[in-house]
């Protein structure tokens, strides 16, 4: 009897025992359904907060339509009854609410520094860096990227110093500078003046020389340059033929660029030439005629001369 009385305790106790654990499963499935509920209806509500504070919310929205499938996949397993589980729903709550509070955060921030910046007395400064930096904070919030956000605005307050720093530091410069040169050309003025002269005078005097040894100097160095270009087409001719260290396209891609080079130099070097020959033409020209100036005058001297004997003849006669 004792025995019977045992075993029919144990057997309610077994039981009892899963009773308590199926009703605990459900509350428990029942209580992450409406968490899982809450949590997608809260990150409803964040995505249309965002969108009248004037965010974009594509990347949000996109999380949320995975939210939605991850939950519709739950609700079917749990009609079926099958094993389901909602709190797969709450990661991406999470993340939703994670890229929110970013987004708010950084937009404070933004705010605040176009606010600073404003108050700054920027005129006549080259702020041109301090905009590209305020330009890329706003591409980055509006391709929803916060997480790249704060940095570019300890970068923004940063240039906002150094700009200001060195905006200081070159008019304190320029000032000193001008005074100084205004010193200088007053003192020296009358001894610039005419060192001007004499160079401008130096100038004008041997310019034809100048620029003939300038015009020389090219053609050699456009010479030199051919002379090069032609020995690096036989060097990769001798690669690719000899060697075959080289590929066909490369090859001709060498050979190519190198045979346009030298055809640019051959044009360039004849119309040098050509230059030099205008102003050797030119000298050449003024020697000539300002020796069939000193030969006439020579000759008018001679004549002259004659003349005098003539004169001197036929008054000694008389």
């Amino acid at each position: 009897m004792n025995n019977k009385l045992k075993l029919v305790t144990g057997v309610f106790l077994l039981l009892f025992f899963v009773l308590s654990f199926q009703m605990a499963s459900s509350l428990a499935q029942d209580s992450a359904k409406e968490n899982a509920t809450l949590c997608m209806n809260s990150s409803s509500k964040i995505i249309e907060n965002m969108k009248n504070e004037g965010f974009n919310t594509e990347r949000v929205e996109d999380i949320f339509e995975e939210l939605e499938t991850v939950y519709d996949a739950q609700v079917i397993l749990e009609r079926d009854n099958r094993k389901n589980n909602f709190s797969k729903v709450i990661p991406y709550c999470e993340q939703i609410e994670k890229i929110k509070n970013k987004a708010f955060d950084v937009l404070f921030s933004f705010q605040a520094l176009k606010e600073f910046y404003s108050n700054e007395d920027m005129e006549g400064m080259n702020t041109s860096s301090i905009n590209s930096i305020i330009n890329e904070i706003q591409s980055e919030i509006e391709s929803e990227r916060y997480e790249k956000v704060p940095p570019l605005i300890d970068a923004a307050y940063l240039e906002i110093g150094n700009v200001k720093a060195e905006y200081t530091t070159l008019n304190l410069i320029y000032k000193t500078t001008a005074r100084g040169l205004k010193h200088f050309f007053m003192k020296n003025g009358v001894t610039l003046l005419i060192l001007f002269v004499i160079l401008l005078l130096l100038y004008l005097f041997y310019r034809k020389t100048i620029s003939k040894w300038l015009i020389k100097r090219k053609i050699e160095d456009l010479e030199l340059k051919r002379s090069t270009l032609k020995k690096l087409i036989q060097k990769t001719q001798k690669k690719y033929f000899e060697k075959g260290d080289m590929s066909e396209t490369e090859y001709q891609i060498r050979t190519k660029n190198f045979a346009e080079l030298i055809r640019d130099i051959n044009r360039q070097i004849p119309l040098l030439k050509e230059s030099l020959a205008r102003l050797n033409y030119k000298k050449e020209g003024k020697k000539k005629e300002n020796q069939k100036s000193a030969r006439k005058k020579i000759k008018k001297n001679t004549s002259q001369k004659n003349k005098k004997r003539k004169s001197l003849k036929k008054a000694n006669r008389k």
